[in-house]
């Protein structure tokens, strides 16, 4: 069966590279890239002690990696993916930013669980999707245990994840059941993951100019005097003889 399982995440990588035109492939260590048997006895004993089945694969310029989690004795499939908070503004302004875009997904599950890692220490909170589509931020701010979340936390990371039940298929073919969970991870990717977006930082912004001050000890010019500039421009002219005679 975990054999089966890695040779699902391979086709399913190729599947969803051969609709996107990028390169998706299962995220792997070094370790697991260059040592395959190895990697199969650690998936193999993993599945034994967490009792699922669990894969990642990246996809290019997308907020984050595709987790897949098959808990086998629960009979569900948990679609996820994680985006970090915006580092600006306030708390209510970085949760905003975030349900701004969850109030698009006009085609995703209303079952969406929603999960706010705070960067108080085991501070987190959850609600669903359509509480946000109801009360916006306001569930957001109570974390699980029903405590209100301090004003001076700041969002660190947001998880969203969808989880459905797992396929059966007939007797002992498995092909139902990975064609089931492929096209569910096919939907959150459609639904969810290619509509959100990453928090882009604003530019850098150059200092204001500041304004040169005035020149100290300059006056300005007083208004001319309109009488001088009468006699300048009118001189008076001297008394003829004549006229000094008389």
């Amino acid at each position: 069966m975990v054999a089966h399982w890695d040779g699902f995440l391979r086709k399913a990588a190729l599947r969803l590279r051969a609709q996107l035109g990028v390169d998706v492939a299962p995220r792997l260590s070094r370790l697991d890239k260059t040592d395959p048997k190895s990697r199969l006895k650690r998936l193999h004993a993993a599945t034994l002690k967490s009792g699922y089945l669990s894969g990642v694969l990246k996809v290019p310029r997308a907020v984050g990696d595709l987790h897949i989690d098959v808990l086998l004795q629960a009979q569900t499939v948990r679609y996820r993916t994680g985006l970090d908070a915006s580092d600006e503004g306030r708390q209510k302004t970085r949760l905003n930013w975030f349900t701004h875009q969850l109030r698009g997904l006009d085609a995703a599950p209303a079952s969406l669980a929603i999960t706010v890692e705070w960067d108080h220490r085991g501070l987190t909170s959850r609600t669903v999707l359509a509480d946000i589509r109801t009360h916006g931020v306001e569930p957001l701010l109570r974390g699980v245990d029903g405590v209100q979340i301090p004003r001076e936390a700041m969002p660190r990371k947001f998880v969203i994840e969808w989880s459905t039940a797992l396929r059966k298929g007939r007797g002992r073919s498995s092909a139902k059941v990975l064609e089931g969970i492929a096209a569910d991870l096919e939907r959150f990717y459609r639904e969810v993951v290619e509509q959100l977006v990453p928090y882009v930082p604003r530019a850098a912004k150059l200092p204001q100019p500041e304004t040169p001050p005035e020149p100290v000890g300059l006056t300005k010019p007083s208004a001319p005097n309109s009488k001088a500039n009468d006699a300048a421009d009118h001189p008076t002219m001297p008394p003829s003889p004549n006229e000094s005679a008389s």
